[in-house]
């Protein structure tokens, strides 16, 4: 199986020679291709906007996240049953906790909607 790269027309690496003689030489060469590597990286960058639409969880639910990563990082490095047991316990709390936050969130999307709301009907 082989893989052809399409051809890009970049002039800014097609300057460089292709048989590099000195440490100057490769200097240049390296100061050439970084230039372009941060000129493709700036070019394709693209802004997201601050303020997104997505409501963030709630604090304490925030906390019981990390709590349950961090035992599931001690389960992973140390099996046992009582690590596992205690990782089940932070699962099922942080799941209940979570499923209350979005019913909360349905809710009051619900409420918020009116007959006369065109996504209503």
């Amino acid at each position: 199986m082989s893989i052809t790269l399409e051809k890009m027309d970049t002039p800014t690496l097609n300057k460089l020679p292709n048989d590099i003689e000195s440490t100057n030489g490769i200097d240049n060469v390296i100061d050439a291709l970084t230039s372009h590597i941060t000129t493709v990286v700036r070019n394709s960058l693209r802004k997201v906007p601050v303020n997104s639409d997505h409501q963030k969880l709630p604090a304490d639910v925030c906390k019981l996240l990390r709590a349950k990563n961090a035992t599931l990082r001690c389960v992973s490095a140390y099996t046992t049953p009582v690590n596992r047991s205690h990782a089940r316990v932070f699962q099922r709390k942080v799941r209940a906790r979570v499923w209350k936050v979005h019913n909360d969130n349905w809710s009051a999307l619900i409420e918020e909607i009116t007959p006369t709301h065109k996504d209503y009907w």
